[in-house]
């Protein structure tokens, strides 16, 4: 037992590595700017917090990138994935719509598209997909592998919302790596859905019907090129 839960916090170590440095970063960039006079720290987190973390991202990618070689290959289902995105988050947006905090963090919106669209799927399917999960599944069978993955995914993010719809997403995340091993699929599909959830802001029927039709239409091709 012992030897098991070891080699589950070693492949999780990137991913803890990651959450420390990033709060590290926020932490003395706050020093700098407590330093210089402006000790309001409510401030710092809605004015600057959000583009210490994307400087933060950008080079902490890039460096996992060089160091273990990732080579982002051609996505031959393009449609199918940003379709797969877009209808995973209307349905889990929709459902959940009452359930949301209305707290909005005031950024650019060029800079909101730019980091939660670009930056934040490319980090976090490199950090958790290409490498907790291929970790976690040299002591693990695939239905382990993608529940350990995603359930860890999940709490990496913060609110029971937010925690579910990380899960759901970490599910569907980890199943399509696995079966094809192509991580600019994931990032597609990540980054769909964040997009699309800048947009929505009410419940409307007629997005939750058509992203129910769109969602069986994708597994239904999914399914037809798997088998």
């Amino acid at each position: 037992m012992m030897g098991y839960l070891k080699k589950l916090f070693n492949s999780f170590k990137s991913a803890f590595l990651y959450v420390i440095l990033s709060y590290g970063v926020i932490f003395v960039s706050f020093i700098f700017y407590y330093l210089f006079g402006r000790a309001d720290i409510k401030n710092f987190l809605v004015s600057y917090a959000s583009y210490v973390l994307v400087i933060f991202n950008l080079i902490y990618v890039y460096v996992l990138f060089k160091k273990y070689d990732i080579k982002l290959e051609k996505c031959n289902n393009l449609l199918v994935y940003v379709m797969l995105g877009i209808s995973i988050s209307c349905i889990f947006n929709m459902l959940t719509i009452g359930f949301k905090s209305n707290d909005v963090v005031s950024v650019n919106a060029c800079f909101l598209i730019f980091s939660s669209v670009i930056v934040g799927p490319l980090v976090e399917e490199v950090v958790f997909r290409y490498i907790v999960t291929n970790r976690v599944l040299k002591f693990n069978n695939k239905f382990f592998t993608v529940l350990i993955s995603s359930l860890f995914f999940a709490l990496m993010h913060n609110g029971l919302i937010n925690f579910i719809y990380a899960f759901i997403l970490g599910i569907v995340l980890n199943v399509i790596y696995l079966r094809d091993k192509k991580l600019i699929n994931l990032i597609i599909i990540h980054s769909s859905a964040n997009m699309i959830s800048i947009f929505l802001s009410g419940y409307n029927e007629y997005i939750l019907v058509i992203s129910v039709l769109m969602l069986l239409e994708c597994i239904f091709i999914l399914n037809r090129k798997y088998l």
